[in-house]
């Protein structure tokens, strides 16, 4: 039951919103040149549609030629050396892992596709092996019940070489049974997504040798280069990464199949080897898929407190323990590095150039403590620059302007965001000039409807500051009824616009018409 209110920058209201949240309202502000739409949106992993909540997944290199992070994303059957191997994150073949969740596999394949939502990595132990960033073990659907797409934050990530801003944090084994069943021996016998022991180390290399110095703080944690900041809160988050020790120091693979043993070292360093070819007389083999050195990346939802309480459960011998741990995760992602832009030594920062990954997905408005500068009501706060309402003088401006009217949406299938309930049928004709005439013919050129615009500009002096100014409404809203109010027939419609000393612009729009045909055939 929510509404919204503008301020500008000095705290003096422009106008509020006329309908709660629940209500698409569109609120204008000619003056300012400004059109402010809010509704309340749905919530990852509603399934409301095919994007399921998911908006987004950007980064952006302060330097773009130093493009380091090389995106491992769902179905990566086209990475260099990886043709015969098509890694899978998400279980979309009608198995049980996952597939109901996000069926269109929105989120395996968002944006970059450097993350994706942990709750969908693939965790069965099954064969033949695969790779994932998830937690292998039998109950691991325990961790996806108590971690649902609901829960995705939205984030921004940032590397860094600003040793400052580094993030200290657990690293865990990355290896698995499917590299021990091989042979391999994972450093101090550990488990996959057990934390390491090996010494703590700092974030300086003062010995020389490349890698981070030991703390002597104990063991199991290091630095991750760079932060995550729930941008909805301001938080800083804990976020930390993985390292599999198959290919650390005691690595069984000679230095012709292993370019880097850079799976032990207690540092964020990736390299850009994605695997070997297969042996032709015993095929493909884990030993075959190298990723990086399996650096997987891990954000939380969880404040910045240094990794402890992740530290301290995923020591716990209690699988329910360690669970506490890992259902804080909310993204995730396999760090791959790049031969065209190398990673800096330890001792330069790693990182070449500042990056910055941002995540979106869907979160309906709420109340959520974080400042409680607007009494735990969400507040946003923006800025547009060099922009003001104009006339439009030329022959060109006058068609562009004209290109610009449109029908939305359009096709429109039974349903559109401007409804209310089920029983509404409403398209917007929209950005059409103050005065001009709408007709609306059908197909083979019989009337249907007339709309004979010509809009005021008026000034309210009432009590409702949200028409407080010159305001002129840039849309027509139809009903799909015509001209004696019954319903029209589902089918292609054309729309003529003819705007005095503009010219014309004919639109052709398809509608289904619920209520003509409720079943939508």
């Amino acid at each position: 039951n929510s509404s919204w209110e503008l301020f500008d920058e000095n705290d003096q209201s422009l106008g509020r919103g006329r309908s709660n949240l629940q209500n698409q309202n569109e609120q204008i502000f000619a003056d300012l040149g400004l059109s402010v739409t809010i509704q309340q949106t749905d919530d990852a992993g509603d399934l409301a549609d095919d994007t399921n909540g998911a908006i987004g997944q950007t980064i952006a290199y302060e330097d773009p030629r130093q493009q380091w992070l090389t995106p491992v994303p769902d179905n990566s059957n086209n990475l260099p050396d990886l043709q015969f191997y098509d890694l899978h994150f998400q279980a979309t073949d009608g198995g049980e892992i996952n597939s109901d969740l996000d069926p269109e596999q929105a989120y395996t394949n968002l944006g970059t596709g450097h993350f994706a939502p942990y709750t969908l990595m693939d965790w069965s132990l099954r064969d033949p092996f695969y790779a994932t960033p998830a937690w292998l073990f039998p109950q691991s659907n325990v961790v996806q019940a108590q971690n649902p797409l609901e829960e995705l934050n939205n984030v921004d990530i940032v590397f860094t070489s600003d040793k400052s801003k580094w993030s200290r944090c657990v690293v865990v084994e990355t290896g698995n049974r499917y590299f021990t069943d091989e042979g391999f021996e994972l450093d101090d016998g550990k488990a996959n997504f057990e934390v390491v022991d090996r010494p703590s180390v700092g974030r300086e290399d003062n010995d020389g040798d490349g890698r981070p110095d030991p703390d002597g703080t104990g063991v199991g944690f290091a630095w991750f280069p760079g932060y995550a900041i729930d941008v909805e809160t301001g938080v800083r988050l804990n976020l930390f990464f993985g390292e599999n020790s198959a290919f650390g120091d005691n690595s069984i693979l000679g230095e012709d199949l292993l370019d880097v043993q850079n799976g032990s070292d207690m540092m964020f360093n990736p390299s850009d080897q994605t695997g070997n070819p297969p042996n032709q007389q015993t095929g493909f083999s884990v030993s075959n898929l190298i990723l990086g050195g399996m650096h997987y990346m891990y954000v939380t939802r969880q404040p910045y407190d240094e990794c402890e309480f992740i530290n301290e459960r995923l020591r716990q011998s209690l699988t329910f323990r360690r669970v506490d741990a890992v259902r804080l995760i909310t993204w995730t992602g396999i760090a791959l590095g790049s031969l065209d832009a190398p990673m800096l030594s330890y001792a330069e920062g790693l990182i070449p150039t500042e990056t910055v990954v941002k995540l979106r997905a869907d979160n309906p408005y709420a109340e959520a403590l974080a400042t409680d500068d607007n009494a735990t009501f969400p507040s946003y706060e923006f800025e547009i620059a060099e922009a003001s309402p104009r006339f439009v003088t030329t022959e060109a401006e006058v068609n562009e302007q004209l290109d610009m009217i449109n029908v939305v949406p359009n096709p429109y299938h039974a349903y559109s965001r401007y409804e209310s309930d089920r029983f509404d049928n409403v398209v917007k004709i929209t950005n059409l000039p103050a005065s001009c005439v709408v007709t609306i013919y059908s197909l083979d050129g019989q009337f249907i409807r007339q709309y004979n615009r010509d809009e005021v500009e008026t000034r309210n002096s009432g009590v409702n500051p949200g028409v407080s100014s010159s305001q002129i409404n840039p849309a027509i809203e139809w009903d799909l009824k015509n001209a004696a109010g019954i319903p029209i027939a589902s089918g292609v419609y054309l729309i003529h616009i003819a705007a005095d000393g503009l010219g014309e612009r004919v639109i052709k729009w398809f509608g289904v018409n619920r209520q003509f045909d409720p079943t939508g055939l």
